[in-house]
């Protein structure tokens, strides 16, 4: 995939997710795709909600199972996105913080089946199951935005610098994108043996 810096936002996050559940090889609905590349695009509100790097996100989801009536869905699926944004596309961010990434896709898929619960009809089948979906798949999901998160990162720049950082974060974590970004720079990526001296 090649990053486009014009034309369709929607569609570019479309592709993206495709080819990041692909690689991934997890299955989603075509509601969760849509979801997802929509998530991306920022057109469920203003993508991941600032007070997700502020707030430790058990409190966003007390906040939110405790919020009227009327709010508790959309809060509950802030939460969620949030904690998916964070555990995906921000995860170097929460390491760099020492923070427990698999506490927070708990969080993350806390908040998304307790939104599929409020969904419930009365005789316990969901009117909409998207997020059961996504509280079922919240890692492999988290997984795929990962990869999304490589192929921007290593189409964020040129020259010697960006090509080290893309090294770099490869030796960090094996990413397939990574690899694939650095080959075609004309690089053949290996580890070193016995570690840097």
């Amino acid at each position: 995939m090649t990053i486009v810096t014009s034309g369709d936002v929607s569609g570019f996050f479309r592709e993206a997710v495709d080819d990041a559940l692909g690689d991934a090889k997890v299955e989603a609905s075509d509601g969760a795709r849509r979801y997802l590349a929509d998530m991306l695009a920022g057109r469920h509100g203003q993508g991941v909600p600032r007070d997700a790097f502020d707030k430790p996100v058990t409190l966003l989801l007390d906040e939110a199972l405790h919020a009227p009536a009327t709010e508790r869905l959309e809060r509950l699926r802030d939460v969620g996105d949030g904690t998916l944004a964070l555990s995906g596309l921000y995860r170097d961010h929460l390491e760099r913080r020492g923070v427990d990434t698999r506490y927070v896709e708990r969080v993350g898929k806390t908040a998304y089946g307790t939104a599929a619960g409020l969904l419930a009809r009365g005789d316990g089948r969901l009117t909409l199951d998207l997020f059961g979906e996504l509280s079922a798949k919240f890692d492999r999901l988290a997984e795929a935005l990962r990869q999304i998160a490589d192929v921007i990162f290593a189409a964020r720049g040129t020259g010697p610098d960006a090509v080290l950082r893309v090294y770099e974060r490869w030796l960090k974590t094996g990413s397939a994108k990574l690899e694939r970004a650095l080959i075609s720079e004309g690089l053949l990526p290996m580890r070193p043996q016995g570690g840097l001296q």
